[in-house]
């Protein structure tokens, strides 16, 4: 079995490219997917997030307020980092279940799909890093459309993230997407024959 680990900045495009290789066939394990099960309503993580915080962050449902705890670490790294310290474990355990799973299942191909795969360790699980990169001026007007960032709200998450520059040496498929769909599913296209062919 393959194990793609995909990952990317804010506004890249990685999960667009996760669904083009869904498309192809492969089996998707979403760590934004698994992050926000973690922080449901009586969830171990979120407990351990409200103990630290406070019950501030969260929503009339019991779940975490994302967005407001988003605007939070966004502006401190200290926060961020103390955040990561209660999530990456937990996530990392439930992609190394997920991937156990599909392995006993014969699933050919697997993609986790992480934003923070390098920064969080992941990098050990999977055989191959695909890195989706975009220029600056692109990712501000998509987190503008997609979002509703503020270009002050949007330079403020980039900033808070690890370059691409400095994602580039752990990388083996490095997919640029500043235009259009059509162009971004020929190139991943053309990486998913050449993934195929040296399997």
């Amino acid at each position: 079995m393959e194990i793609i680990g995909l990952t990317g900045n804010i506004g890249s495009g990685k999960s667009t490219v996760g669904k083009i290789l869904k498309g192809f066939g492969a089996v998707v394990i979403d760590c934004d997917v698994i992050s926000r099960q973690l922080v449901a309503s009586g969830q171990p993580c979120l407990q351990q997030i409200i103990d630290h915080w406070g019950d501030v962050y969260l929503l009339p449902d019991g779940s975490l307020d994302r967005k407001k705890m988003a605007a939070n670490i966004f502006s401190d790294k200290k926060e961020k980092e103390e955040l990561e310290a209660i999530l990456h474990p937990a996530i990392t355990e439930e992609v190394r279940r997920q991937i156990e799973i599909n392995r006993k299942q014969g699933t050919s191909c697997v993609v986790v799909e992480a934003p923070l795969l390098i920064e969080a360790g992941l990098t050990d699980l999977v055989d191959t890093i695909w890195l989706v990169v975009c220029r600056q001026e692109a990712v501000l007007a998509r987190l503008a459309a997609y979002r509703g960032y503020s270009q002050q709200q949007a330079l403020a998450a980039l900033a808070n993230q690890m370059p691409d520059a400095e994602k580039i040496p752990y990388s083996n498929v490095i997919i640029e997407n500043s235009g259009d769909l059509e162009a971004l599913e020929i190139k991943v296209a053309r990486a998913w024959q050449d993934s195929l062919m040296k399997n």
